[in-house]
């Protein structure tokens, strides 16, 4: 699986924990939080498309 890093992920270490966790655990894919307020959105709406319960 070739992995794209979000551009603020600089951090070699981190991307090479990355990288070995994903030989490990073999994802379908990887999605990269980025906390924007349309991220939550898109969350929460597909939470409540599925009948999960929210919490605030």
């Amino acid at each position: 699986m070739t992995i794209s890093f979000p551009a603020q992920l600089k951090n070699s270490a981190v991307q090479t924990w990355i990288a070995d966790m994903v030989a490990l655990c073999q994802p379908d894919s990887i999605y990269f939080c980025d906390g924007s307020e349309a991220e939550y959105n898109l969350m929460c709406q597909r939470l409540v498309e599925r009948a999960v319960p929210l919490l605030n």
